[in-house]
């Protein structure tokens, strides 16, 4: 097993730089915080490698603050190719990005 998938170069040095960044910002000002990553799979998809590595389209995310007394969650589901929209553009309620 792998925690890794991967990424086009434009999107982990672009959009997804930002997010992480985000992230990190919120989880030093946060008691406790979740996060879920993972790609977004389907039919179709590139792949790369002599193992024919799926290319995923999009990649999600998680984040939940799971402090009392104010529950928050957000969701994300970004493009894996070059983005020059702000995050909140892909900001979304986790229902969301459960069926996306």
């Amino acid at each position: 097993m792998s925690s890794m998938c991967p990424q086009r170069p434009a999107s982990n040095r672009g959009i997804w730089k930002k997010m992480e960044a985000h992230v990190r910002k919120w989880g030093s000002s946060e008691e406790v915080l979740h996060v879920v990553t993972g790609p977004v799979l389907g039919e179709g998809l590139a792949t790369i490698g002599s193992n024919n590595v799926s290319l995923p389209d999009y990649f999600f995310k998680g984040i939940l603050d799971y402090s009392a007394p104010d529950y928050k969650a957000i969701g994300f589901v970004l493009p894996n190719r070059v983005s020059n929209a702000p995050l909140r553009q892909y900001a979304m309620a986790v229902d969301e990005v459960e069926v996306a």
